[in-house]
């Protein structure tokens, strides 16, 4: 593992870990700092960039985080590479799970769609529908620990009068 994918990694690891023992992010690098995680990847530092600049392209300009079906090995073939590059690239570039990296962009669209004028007559279920969750309760779930309300409380608190 080269030093870009490395210290990616190492900064999102810290981050995730802030304030937690330090000997347990430490357990899960090696001496110099590289994740044993993707020790014996050969993933290199040029493709792992051109990966994750692809894959925030995905997100930004083609809105992946819409599609409920989409899974790691369908997103690994719009990527045209493996499911294990692409892991890794979600994993130590972004510094979460597959399942966690679509969930800050579908909440942000939510509370968009939750406050705009227009959209406010769609049913919460409709929005998280439409932004690509499974269940009005994923949905509740992730936007109450993302926004420390619920969906509805934020329509609430943010509605504009028309």
């Amino acid at each position: 593992m080269h030093s870009a994918i490395a210290t990616n990694f190492v900064h999102s690891y810290i981050d995730a870990w802030n304030h937690h023992d330090a000997k347990l992010v430490a357990d899960h690098l090696t001496p110099d700092g590289i994740a044993r995680k993707y020790m014996k990847s050969g993933l290199n530092d040029e493709t792992f960039e051109r990966l994750k600049s692809r894959l925030t392209d995905l997100m930004t300009n083609h809105r992946t985080y819409l599609y409920s079906d989409l899974t790691l090995p369908k997103l690994a073939h719009l990527m045209h590479c493996s499911v294990n590059y692409l892991s890794q690239v979600i994993n130590a570039g972004f510094g979460m799970s597959f399942f966690d990296f679509f969930k800050p962009a579908r909440i942000e669209a939510a509370k968009r769609l939750l406050i705009h004028s227009d959209d406010r007559r769609q049913s919460i279920i409709t929005v998280a529908y439409a932004l690509g969750f499974n269940s009005n309760s994923a949905f509740y779930t992730a936007f109450k620990n993302s926004c420390g309300q619920t969906p509805a409380q934020f329509r609430r608190e943010h509605a504009q009068d028309p």
